[in-house]
């Protein structure tokens, strides 16, 4: 059919163009580096908003043809966006954090290599992290030109409790009593040590609280990331072709069921993370659509009966729409592709057949449901493309849906195009 040789040409040309930004993106910011003769490089780092410290960065000079690769050994430090670097050799603690790998001792597992530590608090006394190549989470404090491990750990341990041995989780704290020493200029961190938690959060504000305790200002502190909502409205079209696939339902799958270029709007809340500049969001759409079919078609059973059907299809829904989004920036215009699943709901339906049998000079007239039992919950998988202005954007979507059938034996399937436009507040 051509209705779904087009639907399969655009699909794979929605996948291609998605494929395409999510892979072949670069994010080059103004920053500089600080190479191992202590000299100055100002120019751009394609910055990822890492999850894990980067094991190598892109520079490029503001004078050069072509961007260069650093490794820790390269440089002294850099700076992007509203991160600062260091280079470091550390101990870096690898041991499982897993509750069902851990091992049964206190003593650290760890390996030395040099990286790019994250400056989170920079003064008189500084906090730096390393998330490992094992997603590990490692803090760090500056002792003379020395990066000190701020010991954590947890593990399997076991005690004697009323006769039974009693297998539990515990931790190897050290690096309250480290920050205890560390931060002792302050009398009252030594309270505030023995609460202190092994994360980032709770480790920035002991910090914090210290350089409020000394009165000196903070020559640094990582801004914190938070995830927050936008919520919008949208609206367009639909383009939806439907499709049966059965060898017992020849007045379902032999007529051509056309068109069916129906509105649809509602409104819509995106929640977008932190992380990876805010590239990442979870879109969640509740809107109103449709889609009305309808077909004939003529069985000649044999040479004495013929049915002469007529079929018609009026769908109304409620459909919700969760999708991932990934978003990327180009000059003042953000291109992104969403990839989810769509949920609907029929609120009103017509799923009839008109049925007219010939048996040799009688005829017969029926009425009955096109599809037996037909379903009005609907689940189809989607992916799109689009781009926005300011508050302002338009995609381009494809949806391919399960339709009404419950029976295995008739496949029926919506296939649908929709365009677009958004407003976010």
């Amino acid at each position: 059919m051509f209705h779904s040789s087009f639907a399969r040409i655009l699909y794979t040309v929605l996948l291609v163009s998605s494929v395409n930004q999510l892979f072949g993106q670069s994010n080059f910011q103004s920053g500089y580096a600080v190479n191992i003769e202590g000299d100055t490089l100002r120019g751009k780092i394609d910055y990822r908003n890492w999850e894990k410290n980067p094991k190598k960065i892109t520079f490029q000079h503001g004078d050069a043809s072509g961007p260069n690769e650093f490794a820790p050994a390269d440089l002294i430090s850099f700076a992007v966006m509203d991160e600062i670097y260091v280079s470091a050799l550390v101990e870096t603690e690898v041991s499982s954090s897993n509750t069902n790998q851990l091992d049964n001792t206190a003593r650290l597992e760890t390996i030395q290599e040099q990286v790019f530590l994250q400056t989170l608090i920079k003064g008189e006394k500084s906090l730096y992290l390393n998330v490992n190549s094992f997603s590990k989470e490692n803090f760090y404090i500056k002792d003379g030109d020395r990066f000190l491990l701020l010991t954590y750990k947890k593990y399997n341990a076991e005690k004697l409790e009323g006769g039974y041995t009693r297998s539990y989780v515990a931790e190897n704290k050290m690096y309250q009593g480290q920050l205890s020493v560390y931060l002792q200029d302050c009398p009252s961190m030594k309270k505030a040590t023995q609460s202190v938690l092994y994360k980032k959060e709770s480790l920035k504000r002991l910090f914090e609280s210290y350089y409020d305790c000394i009165g000196e200002p903070l020559e640094f502190s990582k801004r914190d990331e938070k995830t927050f909502v936008k919520w919008g409205v949208v609206g367009g079209v639909s383009a939806t072709w439907l499709q049966f696939k059965s060898e017992f339902h020849p007045n379902l799958t032999n007529p051509d069921y056309g068109t069916s270029i129906n509105p649809t709007f509602g409104g819509s809340m995106d929640i977008i993370f932190a992380t990876n500049l805010n590239k990442w969001a979870m879109v969640n759409e509740l809107v109103y659509a449709s889609y009305q079919h309808s077909g004939e078609s003529v069985n000649q059973k044999n040479n004495n009966l013929t049915e002469y059907s007529s079929t018609t299809f009026a769908y109304h829904q409620i459909k919700m729409n969760n999708m991932i989004r990934y978003s990327s920036l180009i000059g003042n215009a953000e291109w992104f592709t969403n990839l989810g699943l769509a949920t609907g709901l029929a609120i009103s339906h017509t799923n009839e057949e008109n049925l007219r049998t010939v048996f040799f000079e009688t005829e017969k007239f029926e009425t009955r449901e096109a599809v037996e039992g037909g379903r009005i919950f609907e689940v189809g998988f989607l992916l799109g493309t689009g781009i926005r202005i300011k508050k302002i954007s338009t995609e381009i979507r494809y949806e391919n849906g399960n339709g009404m059938s419950n029976f295995p034996s008739l496949a029926s399937t919506t296939h649908k195009f929709i365009l677009q436009l958004g407003y976010r507040f």
